[in-house]
């Protein structure tokens, strides 16, 4: 909806189109769109709190231009050339919004004093980093400078030879020069941080309004001492814009082109695709050039590009593609592999890379890429390169950061900015999407400001360690000892028995009828497959001999056993492994007996990423529990309700490993757990919370576990029982109801670390 223009009523008719054209600006002032937004809402506030604007009228303009800023930066804005600049275009989209109260966001303020404070907010905000990036510049001269006091340089004047020099000397040179571009830079943060909000046209106005509170909520300052001076500020422009150019060529030339890249693909065809996806991107950037160096030079006919090579990259040597010194950035998209999905190439790729038999091997093909990079600037030193990789999420999770990573870091590997978990879907038909990470990160330390992404989140921080937490380095270990305030968790009990030792529901009936010394030895049995899907009523069932006594002779005899036990023997005998051999001798009992006696928690080993909670519970120790499931001895109501937390799922989606996307449940992600302090009454409302679960799972008998535990089908009644158990739990460790994995995770890894020093 178009505005109608402030210079509009001094024409008869509407301008033109070819006059909107000209005089628009919004192609490149909507580059303000935030800073715009800020102002009005800064404004419109301070109306309020000064009873100039209704609390009404207030709060229904703040929502919509908190819902515009929302959109903004989720997914942009659609501008128009009709509303001219980006402040006739956010009021019109206000206007779509809200109505005609809109029109009242004008109240006390003028279009110079908004157009200043857009710009100064612009500026404000980017001043800092321009001079961030300077210094970080500078720390690379001075590094390279040391490296090179002693190499010698030609030295010209008057484009003559003159005396020779050090090349660390001529780097220091710059080093001043930039010293002075971030001083200018430093005195002009000092003008940009006064607020000319409230200035109006020139003089003020006549509106009661506070020009401290903008200048407070905008994190200005100070507003500015003289009206006239806020609004007439084309010399702090003109200022900034000097100093900004003063290291441009007098002809500013396109520097980066299509042979800056080089890049390795591993077939003929992907080759190809990626040249052309070069070629297309240059012509992109080259459009948008364009606007910047106001250059019509075509980009056509196509240079050559070779410098995209075919071949396994991990085989190559980068160094004959382009050396280290030369390259400024590396970035790609490597595939990821489980062990149990790789080729035998791959297979050797990761022998090639870690070494025969070590631990890296079995983690995800993707970190071969993180390490080739390190290999490939290692001999490059305080190596300027910095790199980014699309990688599996599985590589800063569980058992790979204190296997990988910490050897990563050790080396001198810093991360520079991360994007936490995200879904990358695929179009190919039967592949599911992928949860993906991306890690960016440097050779050696850098002291600046560190960027974590997760979800539309942004957070700035002094580190990010491999879990991908704004937190120090932490390693959780992979096989900590049982501490002494939790109980006993192991797997459940391996048959190894190639199914002789089960039985149907049928065939249990049928045995325990035709012999009933079988009777009393035949029991239930759950693995993680039973726990989740059965019902009231049993699926499965096994011969547990634990305790036979003196019957064993007569049931080992038995022509109905003997086959069983033969075949379970010889099965066991063939076994490379030393222990399953020695199970070879008692071939009616499980391979190993971890059945608990008393009532006991059951977690399935494996459990889907798809799921908010792990579905978990009480089993009864006549149901024999088999190793696709985790059990813990003599659990607690506490325990259960503790386990069964949004918190806890946040501690084991980072720490537990990984089969395939669905998370491994392991006695570390449990005795590494840090536990919170239990009061007496604390224990309380924790059994009455885990009762609460356990009484709305009840509720539900035509449901198993893996339908109630579904994300869209979970009953309500179980939902609200989880969300109060998770306020609950949260409290207990200090957090509020809305804290999200991240803030958890600072908590628990400094629990973690605390108990670990203790």
């Amino acid at each position: 909806m178009p505005i109608k223009k402030m210079w509009g009523g001094r024409f008869e008719k509407a301008a033109s189109e070819l006059v909107d054209e000209f005089g628009a600006s919004i192609s490149f002032d909507q580059e303000m769109a935030k800073e715009d937004i800020m102002g009005s809402l800064a404004h419109v506030k301070m109306l309020k709190a000064t009873n100039i604007l209704s609390a009404t009228d207030a709060d229904q303009i703040i929502k919509g231009l908190e819902e515009l800023k929302t959109e903004l930066a989720d997914h942009g804005l659609h501008f128009t050339v009709a509303n001219e600049d980006i402040h006739m275009n956010i009021e019109a989209l206000l206007t779509e919004k809200i109505g005609p109260v809109a029109g009242k966001l004008h109240t006390g303020r003028s279009r110079n004093d908004q157009v200043a404070t857009d710009f100064h907010l612009y500026i404000k905000e980017r001043l800092p980093k321009v001079v961030a990036a300077i210094k970080e510049l500078q720390q690379a001269l001075v590094r390279l400078a040391s490296e090179n006091v002693e190499t010698i340089m030609p030295g010209y004047t008057h484009m003559q030879h003159a005396q020779p020099i050090s090349y660390g000397h001529y780097l220091m040179a710059y080093f001043q020069m930039f010293q002075r571009d971030v001083e200018r830079f430093q005195f002009n943060q000092q003008h940009t941080d006064l607020s000319p909000l409230g200035a109006a046209a020139l003089v003020g106005t006549t509106f009661p309004i506070d020009r401290q509170m903008t200048a407070d909520l905008l994190g200005f300052k100070a507003p500015y001492a003289n009206s006239l001076d806020a609004v007439s500020d084309r010399d702090l422009k003109i200022i900034v814009g000097s100093n900004s150019t003063l290291n441009l060529d007098a002809d500013i030339k396109v520097k980066i082109k299509i042979q800056n890249f080089y890049g390795i693909e591993i077939n003929d065809f992907a080759v190809s695709v990626a040249r052309t996806a070069m070629w297309i991107a240059e012509s992109q950037m080259w459009a948008e050039s364009q606007n910047i160096i106001y250059s019509r030079d075509d980009f056509l006919p196509l240079d050559s590009n070779d410098s995209i090579f075919e071949g396994n990259a991990l085989r190559m040597d980068w160094s004959e593609i382009v050396e280290p010194y030369d390259v400024n950035y590396i970035m790609g998209n490597p595939p990821f592999v489980g062990q149990s999905y790789r080729s035998n190439e791959q297979k050797q790729d990761m022998i090639d890379i870690f070494g025969k038999g070590s631990r890296e091997t079995k983690q995800d093909y993707v970190i071969c890429w993180y390490k080739k990079s390190l290999d490939y600037v290692s001999d490059y030193k305080n190596s300027s390169v910095k790199c980014a990789f699309v990688s599996t999420n599985s590589i800063c999770q569980g058992e790979c950061v204190p296997t990988f990573w910490k050897d990563m870091i050790n080396a001198g590997v810093e991360i520079q900015f991360a994007r936490r978990t995200f879904i990358w879907t695929n179009e190919a038909k039967n592949k599911a999407a992928v949860h993906c990470v991306i890690v960016g990160y440097s050779f050696h330390k850098i002291n600046n400001i560190k960027e974590l992404y997760d979800g539309g989140k942004l957070t700035k921080c002094d580190h990010i360690n491999p879990y991908l937490v704004p937190e120090e380095d932490i390693w959780i270990s992979s096989r900590p000892k049982r501490p002494k305030d939790k109980s006993k968790m192991t797997t459940g009990s391996p048959a190894t028995d190639d199914g002789q030792l089960f039985l149907s529901p049928e065939e249990a009936k049928t045995m325990s009828k035709e012999y009933p010394i079988l009777s009393k030895y035949i029991r239930p049995f759950i693995g993680a497959h039973e726990f989740l899907h059965d019902l009231n009523e049993r699926t499965r069932y096994c011969l547990w001999f634990a305790d036979v006594g003196d019957e064993l002779p007569k049931i080992i005899k038995a022509d109905h056993m003997k086959d069983r036990f033969q075949h379970i023997k010889e099965k066991r005998l063939s076994s490379s492994a030393s222990r399953i051999k020695k199970a070879a001798e008692t071939p009616w009992l499980f391979a190993q007996n971890r059945q608990p006696d008393t009532e006991y928690l059951v977690i399935p080993r494996h459990s889907s990423e798809n799921r908010e909670y792990i579905p978990i519970g009480f089993m009864d120790p006549k149901t024999i529990a088999g190793d696709a499931t985790t059990i813990v001895y003599d659990a607690t109501l506490e325990d259960f309700a503790i386990l069964e937390s949004s918190l806890h799922v946040a501690w084991m989606k980072t720490v537990a490993g990984r089969l395939k996307s669905d998370y491994r449940y392991s006695s570390s992600v449990y005795y590494n757990f840090p536990m919170p302090k239990l009061t007496n009454e604390l224990k309380e409302k924790l059994e009455k919370s885990a009762e609460g679960i356990l009484n709305a799972r009840a509720n539900h008998p035509s449901l198993s576990l893996a339908d109630m535990y579904k994300e869209l089908l979970m009953p309500s009644d179980l939902r609200d029982a989880h969300r109060k158990n998770d306020k609950l739990i949260l409290q207990a460790y200090g957090l509020n109801k809305d804290a999200t994995d991240q803030d958890i995770l600072k908590v628990l890894f400094k629990m973690y670390n605390n108990k670990d020093n203790d």
